[in-house]
């Protein structure tokens, strides 16, 4: 006999669950008051509704897979199970309230296990006990230690009654540390393919589901017992103990819920941040953006309200910013397909992709404008939806500047010389100054830049011009390789010249110039050190280019 995968991890739940609870219905809930019992009841029933989602319900978008799968963060189930644990350290703090027959170190002990399973609850919903963090383990070891030893000394000095809802108390505690600790710490992944005479099991056990159910399942096994120690303190709860107790985890619930510290998608994914909304109700989280071998990939994180989901599509496209043409777009319905993130306020955000293919004759080392549109499919009429708010650029009312970014030419091999290299890892090469020069004219001068790393800020080039009769200075300043390729996107490998034509003013004086080249940065107007090949510094971080005759 042959169990796949998904029978296998159902087997394993129903080993799990079915002894524990028909042990603890069967010798545990009759020693409880009845309200307690019914406590328990509807908190295991909410228990096994997930854990029975988890095995056998097949989530058809990502969506649906967070809502129902145990340990997601920020899901409903999360939100149970953090609210079982506070219900736990509620009833240990009512029952130290409560037990004032008991000595002193032993109320104080209950209430301290109280705010400890306070503590987990708010681990558990604010997902504090991150996946791939192991800086909690040997704290939460400590922990657990020093409570069973706390609690076995506490066994041995309590009445006969209180001695069975401690052991068993420990036992849920024990679960939830098997589960949290020892399973997570050393996985399940030698768990596969697993044969029993002729019964075979195919597949790994899934790590995830054992871990969260031995957590879920100690947890309840935790409250039974500390509710079964209340029931032995109070055997006839008043309304004013009883009330609390069922009050507590659906207000606990809707409060966490309401004040869930989310974090931005942005800083979910690593991508940048946005904050576009379109008439549509559709929203613009976050983005990303690359290029490489002449594709260009676009990472769109929107979050659209259900009605409009399948209704709408989105548009980005490459646009020359000088000519306003688009060289590249795509065009793409919305997908539940890519993976699913939960943003602030409980709002599901999809991821989107598309890739750009870019023609051979559209020009490299050139800044193009990333743009994005969303549209409706109203009848095949594809309606562009107008943009209500948006921390982004606009081109139109419709038209959303992601960003803007460059092709990268193929990297050249061919070594060049160097006349001078900026403290940024920029470097030119030596120039060929005109010698002679009308004014009126335009200067063409040709600079050849190389990067050896992207830098991400703005520079300009300045020329000056030094009359060295006069001692008059005239000044021309323009980015290095033009509109075209902006500083902040150059990158790492970058060859490329740029001719500029200078217009010389008619009024300049005539008669012999030193020229000077260099950089400064946009941002505070320095200049950027440069140096010659060898490291000499230039002086005043100019760099001369040799001399120009003016005529008239």
């Amino acid at each position: 006999m042959t169990f796949d995968v998904a029978a296998t991890n159902q087997i394993v739940m129903l080993l799990l669950y079915a002894p524990i609870c028909l042990f603890v219905f069967l010798w545990l809930l009759p020693r409880m008051p009845r309200s307690f019992r019914v406590l328990s009841a509807i908190m295991l029933a909410a228990q096994i509704f997930f854990v029975a989602m988890q095995l056998f319900y097949d989530p058809p978008s990502d969506y649906d897979q967070w809502l129902w799968t145990l340990g997601k963060e920020w899901s409903i189930s999360a939100a149970v199970s953090s609210a079982q644990l506070v219900l736990v350290g509620a009833a240990a703090l009512m029952a130290s309230w409560l037990a004032r027959t008991r000595r002193a170190w032993q109320r104080v002990y209950i209430a301290g296990f109280g705010l400890l399973f306070l503590m987990l609850a708010m681990m558990e919903f604010y997902s504090l006990k991150s996946p791939g963090l192991r800086a909690w383990i040997l704290p939460y070891l400590l922990l657990g230690g020093f409570l069973a030893a706390i609690t076995v000394a506490h066994i041995e000095t309590s009445p006969q009654p209180a001695r069975l809802w401690l052991l068993y108390l420990l036992i849920g505690v024990s679960m939830m540390f098997l589960g949290g600790v020892f399973v997570d710490l050393k996985g399940m992944d030698g768990l596969c393919d697993i044969q029993i005479g002729t019964i075979r099991f195919e597949g790994c056990l899934t790590k995830g589901t054992l871990e969260e159910a031995l957590e879920y399942l100690g947890g309840w096994v935790a409250l039974v017992a500390m509710l079964g120690f209340l029931g032995d303190i109070a055997p006839a709860p008043s309304r004013r103990v009883r009330l609390p107790l069922f009050v507590l985890p659906p207000v606990f619930i809707l409060l966490f819920t309401q004040t869930a510290n989310i974090k931005p998608i942005s800083e979910q994914t690593g991508a940048k941040s946005a904050a576009v909304v379109f008439e549509s109700g559709a929203q613009l989280h976050a983005y990303r953006l690359s290029s490489r071998d002449r594709e260009v990939a676009v990472q769109l994180f929107l979050s659209v309200p259900e009605s409009d989901f399948h209704q709408l599509g989105y548009s980005v496209r490459l646009i020359d910013p000088a000519s306003e043409r688009s060289v590249a777009s795509v065009d793409r319905r919305l997908t539940e397909q890519w993976r699913f993130y939960l943003g602030p306020g409980y709002v599901p955000v999809h991821t989107q992709w598309a890739e750009l293919d870019i023609a051979t004759d559209v020009a490299d080392n050139h800044a193009y404008l990333a743009v994005l549109t969303i549209w409706r499919d109203e009848d095949a009429e594809f309606a562009l939806q107008a943009v209500r708010s948006s921390d982004r650029r606009l081109l139109s009312e419709t038209q959303v500047v992601l960003g803007d970014l460059v092709l990268a030419a193929a990297a050249s091999t061919a070594p060049g010389e160097v006349y001078a290299r900026f403290a940024n890892g920029f470097a030119l090469d030596p120039v060929d100054m005109p010698a002679r020069a009308r004014a009126g004219d335009a200067l063409a001068v040709p600079f050849t830049w190389r990067a050896a790393a992207a830098d991400g800020a703005e520079y300009v080039q300045f020329l000056h011009f030094f009359h060295e009769e006069t001692g008059e200075w005239w000044v021309w300043d323009a980015q290095p390789l033009g509109a075209r390729l902006p500083t902040r996107l150059w990158y790492g490998g970058l060859v490329e010249t740029e001719t500029w034509k200078v217009p010389l003013s008619e009024t300049l004086a005539p008669g012999r110039y030193a020229v000077f080249t260099g950089l400064y940065r946009v941002a505070d107007q320095e200049r950027l050190p440069a140096s010659h090949a060898d490291g000499t510094p230039f002086v005043d971080a100019r760099l001369p280019l040799g001399t120009l005759t003016v005529e008239n």
